[in-house]
């Protein structure tokens, strides 16, 4: 264990010149973790490497090697590979967003993409994520739920950017027969993955 945290302090005393070299040695490192808290130290020490440079000041084949170094990390974790390729072409798609919602480390992932998958989700980011459809979902409910008491009218909910909905997907079927849902977003596989969600709710 000596061996790695000095493998990893090496990434806190180098010069921006010699930045991306004990990136190597570090990620080499985290393929062989087996532990959660093994991820968790070295992952620290990776995000906490970015505060001792300034990256406006790399050369761009410089941060093309960084990029390159960190590859067969996250090629080991279906959540970081489907982040950093896209496959939908734009950032935050309802897909990465249901795995951050579903909170679970995804089924494809490698022993130690697990682990990279369980860091993500226990992240600020992950929580953060999470945190903001539980809150919008519970105003929902009880702002509809108490519309239709008062006035025995339904709630007109216009979602826009609506992704997968989930926020929408996880009121009471109580509260869905209370509302009257618009979804709107540029993407038609979202709308249609939250459409068929909602619907098997409402039905059930």
């Amino acid at each position: 264990m000596s061996e790695l945290i000095q493998t990893a302090d090496k990434v806190l005393n180098q010069s921006v010149e010699q930045f991306p070299l004990p990136i190597d040695d570090l990620v080499s490192e985290l393929l062989q973790a087996k532990s959660y808290p093994e991820v968790c130290y070295y992952m620290g020490k990776l995000m906490g490497a970015k505060h001792f440079i300034n990256i406006d000041q790399l050369p761009s084949d410089t941060i093309e090697a960084l990029r390159q170094s960190m590859l067969p990390l996250w090629k080991e974790s279906h959540l970081w590979q489907w982040a950093l390729e896209k496959p939908y072409g734009y950032a935050g798609d309802f897909v990465a967003l249901e795995l951050l919602y579903d909170n679970q480390a995804h089924a494809t992932s490698s022993p130690v993409g697990k682990l990279l998958d369980r860091w993500l989700l226990d992240s600020q980011l992950g929580f953060g994520v999470r945190e903001r459809k539980n809150i919008l979902s519970a105003f929902i409910q009880k702002f509809t739920l108490a519309r239709f008491q008062a006035l025995s009218q339904k709630t007109k909910v216009l979602s826009v950017a609506a992704g997968s909905a989930r926020e929408l997907r996880d009121l009471s079927e109580s509260t869905l027969n209370t509302t009257e849902i618009t979804l709107v977003d540029l993407d038609e596989r979202s709308l249609e993955y939250a459409a068929s969600h909602l619907q098997r709710i409402m039905t059930a």
